[in-house]
């Protein structure tokens, strides 16, 4: 078992719902303002958090019936469309931002878009991590039988070690890193050492990851025998009566969800772009830590 610990921490008050996208699969897009017009929030769950767009260059965000342009003030938004990317520009009177208002917030994200979805993602802030995610999440336009079109892109295969459970730790992007495998039709294969890290050459896709375009298999038995573990990550709600708790599954839970010190110290060496935790464990320690079995002992 892999004994090192995952800080995993979420930002519930209003940082949680400021968010911007990845950039290196999904460009190619010239989103305009109105094409996000409307009433929007998580495709995964409705959580209460709603966030609205509006042809006259206003936004708002609410929470159930918490409106909080009071707190905000008006705030106006804009789309400008740089190199192939959309860039969904906020400015807020005042934003509440790490314990303290801030007059004249100004928050930046790349936006990419499907149909009535809406792929997001928030970047750290700071010397040296601004290409580093922080928050992905998929939002949905509040509308009757929402559509988006068939995905067509590369799903990441991981396949993780016969019998190991723990958390499993991608470098992405990495110049000395270990080049994927490529299946048939060109999806790549990672394959994760026994020691749970991994460096490899791949670029990071944001955006599948945050569809769940991606599968993860266990090696069973011999190097040719896998089987995919049921997966599901933090956004999702799960009938814990419809499955057995001693059954491993695959939690997804994002990137770079721990300091980049302590990243470096996990893989022994200093780690630059972005890292995947995928944790693998029985279903009754999510139950049991909420989701967050590795700030808890295991057996």
């Amino acid at each position: 078992m892999i004994k090192r610990t995952f800080l995993f921490s979420i930002n519930l008050y209003f940082t949680l719902i400021l968010f911007a996208i990845s950039v290196s699969s999904v460009n190619g897009q010239n989103i305009r303002a109105e094409d996000i017009v409307g009433e929007w929030h998580h495709a995964d769950y409705d959580n209460g958090f709603h966030f609205f767009f509006f042809l006259n260059s206003r936004y708002k965000e609410s929470l159930n019936s918490i409106d909080f342009s009071k707190a905000f003030g008006k705030v106006k938004y804009k789309i400008i469309s740089e190199m192939d990317t959309s860039w969904l520009i906020l400015r807020y009177k005042k934003m509440h931002v790490n314990g303290s208002w801030v007059k004249n917030f100004v928050d930046k994200k790349v936006i990419w878009l499907n149909g009535d979805y809406l792929t997001v993602a928030l970047y750290k802030k700071g010397l040296g991590i601004n290409n580093h995610i922080d928050e992905y999440s998929v939002l949905v336009r509040k509308k009757e039988n929402p559509k988006k079109a068939e995905y067509t892109g590369k799903r990441i295969n991981y396949v993780i070690p016969e019998g190991f459970t723990g958390s499993v730790w991608i470098a992405f992007n990495q110049p000395k890193g270990s080049p994927p495998e490529y299946d048939s039709i060109g999806n790549p294969i990672l394959i994760i050492p026994s020691s749970g890290l991994l460096e490899t050459t791949l670029p990071e896709d944001v955006f599948a990851t945050a569809n769940r375009y991606y599968n993860i298999w266990g090696k069973v038995n011999s190097e040719k025998e896998a089987k995919v573990f049921k997966s599901f990550d933090k956004f999702d709600r799960i009938d814990t009566t419809t499955i057995k708790p001693d059954e491993l599954y695959a939690f997804v839970g994002g990137f770079n969800q721990t300091s980049r010190s302590e990243i470096n110290e996990i893989f022994q060496k200093p780690i630059s772009g972005n890292v995947l935790t995928i944790f693998i464990g029985k279903m009754k320690w999510f139950v049991q830590y909420r989701l967050h079995p590795w700030d808890s002992k295991r057996e």
